[in-house]
């Protein structure tokens, strides 16, 4: 459970090596965003050519950005129908990249940490990133801002402003998986429903308001193509440090003739930090071997 360390960073920094630099997304460029798939067919993997069953939903997708080859630039879908078995005998299913942080990153969840001003007295999200600059998975999954895709339409075709490459490094984004996602929502009125909740956990907007604390919650996140929404996870401050928390979600076109299906499921896991002395108190449980390294 890799946060043991991470609850000790402040107090034992000289014990803890950072291997690999930070993978921050590219700046300037919202980490998540909501689109639709576009393509009848899959165009990828084993199952390629068989009927997509992720046409015409929306998507939850994290933009994967690479500053030193934006030509690489993509997206990873979180949470999506899929198929299992044998190509030839395949059956309805669910992507296995259903989570934040990504699975296969066997790390346990985004970091809590002590809030301040309308969330004072309460461990929350998005904190991380600024907390724990070398902690590359609060780096690459810890900004919890969601965009519709067309947020990403101005760098189409436009301008690296730094000149290294011939188009912006969100020109790529945009364009990535042969432009399956390339597709505006702004006739859709996206809803964001929570479909499941680890008791203790809520969800606030940025004003400190709870907006989601019980299963079928729901908040709209826009009609059109202008908006951005800010989940602000916490809970309270006596928290015991390594608890873990998940919530999950189903995206939603909740305009009055939707044009699109839901999402599949995706979910977002974190892990409480407390404050320093707190941390304190699971020393013994690092020294015992309890704790081990993310990677």
């Amino acid at each position: 459970m890799k946060r043991f360390a991470s609850i000790l960073r402040p107090l034992f920094l000289s014990v803890l090596f950072v291997g690999a630099a930070a993978a921050a997304p590219e700046p300037g460029i919202t980490l998540y965003h909501v689109g639709y798939d576009n393509s009848p067919l899959i165009n990828f993997g084993a199952y390629t050519g068989l009927e997509n069953p992720n046409y015409q939903r929306l998507t939850f997708l994290l933009s994967h950005t690479f500053p030193e080859n934006a030509t690489s630039n993509h997206f990873h879908r979180i949470g999506a129908y899929s198929y299992t078995g044998s190509p030839s005998d395949p059956q309805p299913g669910f992507s296995a990249n259903n989570r934040v942080p990504e699975p296969y990153q066997m790390d346990d969840g985004l970091s809590l940490l002590p809030g301040s001003g309308v969330f004072a007295g309460k461990l929350i999200s998005g904190l991380g990133p600024a907390a724990y600059p070398g902690d590359e998975i609060e780096q690459e999954y810890g900004d919890t801002t969601i965009a519709p895709i067309d947020n990403l339409f101005q760098y189409d075709n436009a301008a690296d402003p730094d000149g290294d490459f011939d188009f912006h490094p969100g020109h790529y984004l945009l364009n990535a998986s042969g432009g399956a996602y390339k597709q505006s929502i702004a006739n859709a009125t996206v809803g964001l429903k929570l479909v499941g909740l680890t008791p203790g956990l809520t969800i606030h907007d940025g004003s400190g308001s709870v907006v989601m604390d019980a299963v079928n919650d729901s908040v709209v996140l826009g009609p059109g193509a202008d908006w951005a929404f800010e989940p602000v996870f916490a809970v309270g401050a006596a928290t015991p440090a390594g608890a873990t928390y998940e919530a999950t979600f189903v995206l939603q076109d909740l305009s009055p003739t939707p044009a699109f299906g839901d999402s599949a499921e995706f979910t977002f896991a974190f892990v409480a930090v407390p404050e320093p002395s707190s941390a304190a108190a699971v020393l013994a449980a690092l020294a015992a071997g309890l704790a081990r390294r993310r990677r």
